[in-house]
This record gives structure tokens, C-alpha cells and sequence, in this order.
């Protein structure tokens, strides 16, 4: 083919709509290796295979139905298994995703610490859109936690029903640019001496400029006396759930539920500015980001109550329009604590 007629070729599939993705692509198969860095787990290998239909092309969702299986295994022998079932558009209006997840850790909270989890866990959330950005999540799952030290193990089975109300504000699900996104609900859970307990977490976004961010977010769990293991570092969130205070998600200057207490708060900022960026085929964006966090207790003189403070920064690199890698940096408790992950912190 003669130059001439490549470079029109070309120049029309760059000029065309993607149209064959105005509607539900067909099912598609994925497989690929990744990898997380944890002060908890060390460096974690992971396999992952996924079954997907693509979102119409310009949507709030890149995947339309997904199935995902991952396996990993660490370098300080934490181990995990997990599967997902994603249904964002399920039907006009609703929303479904199904997580069932087995894993070890054999440094839970301060990552020098002996302490090992083990945890085993189901759920599934149904969400209905009432009106616009307006949205109720019903999820209902079962939950046990085994904390072990020497000879001494704590082992707790939670059932947990939770409801939502969630106002989304954002323009898109993912590489969000601006928007408020704010939940709030209340869990019930039958482990430890049986509680109820409320939650809510905001996030916002703005981008003043083009390839500049600027997002925060605070969280908030009620303290809860004699409730189930997870209580103590689980926030309910909508889109999934998280440890608190210390991790990826939540902390990154601590370790993974470094900071538990009978409930918690949490606060963080973070700039992202983009030094490169190709569009939908990807960005290299440089980082910088303040981490807060307050262990909670139900009565006075329980425990720790200060907020602890860590400021960090990294970089994180896009490939393609949702598959971000995060690699940051933070000091929270007089060390420097490294998180590798997928995704951004929120």
C-alpha cells in the first residue's frame, strides 16, 4: 500500500468514532501479573485474570460486566485470593458487585509488629439510583478475623448488613477530574458483642488548570465498644471497603490498621499534576499529599485520640484510561513507609 493511502487510512481511524463501542462490548479475556509493595507484606506478586465486557465508549464506566480472579504471594509470606463480579450497569438504575476474598498477613498494624491476620470474607452491594446524582446501596456479607500472637489468638465471625445513601456528583468513575462524591450509612454487625454504627466519607476534586488536581477527602466512623475485629479498621465504603487507619487507602504512613481503635476519622490532600499526558493512551503524573488519622473509643481515657500527620509524595503512571500504578512515599510514625498500588488512594 502506497504511503499516501496509509497516512488517510490512518488519519480516518484517528477521526472516527469509536462507534462499535456506543453499546456493551462483546465478552473479552484478560490475563496479567502485578505487583504491590506494602510496609506489612513486603513485595507482593500477583496473577490476575478478568472476563469484560467494555462500557460504551464516553461513559461514567470503563467495563460494563466484569469477573475477576486474583492470587498473590509476598515476600514476608502474606498470601491472598480473591474474586469480584462487577455489574455497574446491571439494568437502567442499578448496580450490583459480589467480593469474596481469603487472605494472611503475618505483620497486621505496625509493620515490625508479630501480630498475624487471617480473614476470610464474603459480600455482595445492590445499588438503586433514585434521582440524578442520588443513590441508595444496600450490601450484606459475612466476615471472620483471626488475630494470632504466639499462643494467643482472637478469632471472630461478623455478619454485617449495611445501608447507604450516596450522592455522586463526579464527572466520571475513573481518573476523576471534579465532582464531590459523598456517602453516609449505618452497619450492623453480629461479632464481637453485637453493634451498630454509623460512617461517612466525602471526597472532592477540582482541576483548575489543565493537568493540575486537586483532592481531599475525610472520613469518619463512630467508636463502638465490644464490637466484631473488623470493626476496629473496616470503613463500609460503598465502592469497597478499606482498612483504616494505615494503609494505601487510607494512611500511607502507617502501616495496615496501625491506628485501630473502637472507631476512627481520617483527613487527607493530595496534588497531582501531570507531566505527560497522551489522553486516553495514558499520563505520568508527580504527586504530593498530607495523610491524617484519629484513632476513636467509646468513653473517655480509652486510648490514643491524637491525630497522626504524615506527609509524603510519589508519582503514579497510567496506561491506557483506568490502569494507574501509585508509588508513594509518607512519613507518619518517624519512618518512611513505601505503597505500591493500584489505583489511586481515593
Amino acid at each position: 500500500m502506497r504511503p499516501a493511502r496509509l497516512l488517510v487510512l490512518a488519519l480516518a481511524l484517528i477521526a472516527t468514532p469509536l462507534a462499535a463501542q456506543e453499546a456493551a462490548g462483546p465478552w473479552r479475556l484478560s490475563y496479567f501479573p502485578y505487583f504491590n509493595v506494602t510496609p506489612n507484606d513486603g513485595l507482593m506478586g500477583i496473577a490476575r485474570v478478568i472476563a469484560f465486557r467494555q462500557a460504551p465508549w464516553g461513559g461514567r464506566q470503563t467495563l460494563a460486566n466484569s469477573v475477576a480472579f486474583e492470587a498473590g504471594y509476598s515476600t514476608r509470606d502474606s498470601w491472598l485470593a480473591r474474586a469480584t463480579w462487577a455489574n455497574p450497569r446491571l439494568a437502567s438504575g442499578w448496580r450490583v458487585v459480589a467480593h469474596g476474598e481469603a487472605g494472611h498477613m503475618n505483620n497486621f498494624g505496625h509493620p515490625d509488629s508479630d501480630v498475624a491476620r487471617d480473614i476470610a470474607v464474603s459480600w455482595v452491594d445492590v445499588t438503586r439510583q433514585i434521582r440524578g446524582p442520588l443513590h441508595v446501596a444496600l450490601r450484606g456479607g459475612i466476615r471472620n478475623d483471626e488475630l494470632t500472637l504466639g499462643d494467643i489468638s482472637n478469632d471472630d465471625t461478623d455478619a454485617t448488613i449495611r445501608g447507604a445513601v450516596v450522592v455522586d456528583l463526579r464527572d466520571r468513575e475513573f481518573e476523576v477530574n471534579r465532582g464531590v462524591l459523598l456517602e453516609g450509612g449505618v452497619i450492623s454487625g453480629s461479632g464481637g458483642d453485637g453493634y451498630t454504627a454509623g460512617y461517612a466519607h466525602l471526597r472532592g476534586w477540582f482541576n483548575p488548570v489543565h493537568y493540575l488536581r486537586l483532592t481531599g477527602r475525610l472520613g469518619w466512623r463512630q467508636p463502638v465498644a465490644g464490637a466484631s475485629i473488623a470493626a476496629h479498621t473496616e470503613l463500609p465504603g460503598w465502592e469497597a471497603p478499606f482498612d483504616a487507619v494505615g494503609g494505601h487507602r487510607s494512611h500511607r504512613g502507617y502501616g495496615i490498621g496501625q491506628l485501630g481503635g473502637e472507631g476512627f476519622s481520617f483527613a487527607g490532600a493530595e496534588v497531582r499534576f501531570d507531566v505527560l499526558n497522551v489522553g486516553e493512551m495514558g499520563a505520568f503524573t508527580v504527586l504530593a499529599f498530607v495523610d491524617a488519622g484519629k484513632p476513636l473509643w467509646d468513653g473517655d481515657g480509652a486510648g490514643d485520640d491524637s491525630w497522626h500527620t504524615g506527609i509524603g509524595g510519589g508519582f503514579a503512571l497510567r496506561v491506557l484510561r483506568a490502569a494507574t500504578l501509585t508509588v508513594t512515599a509518607s512519613g507518619g510514625d518517624g519512618e518512611t513507609r513505601w505503597y505500591v498500588g493500584s489505583g489511586w488512594s481515593w
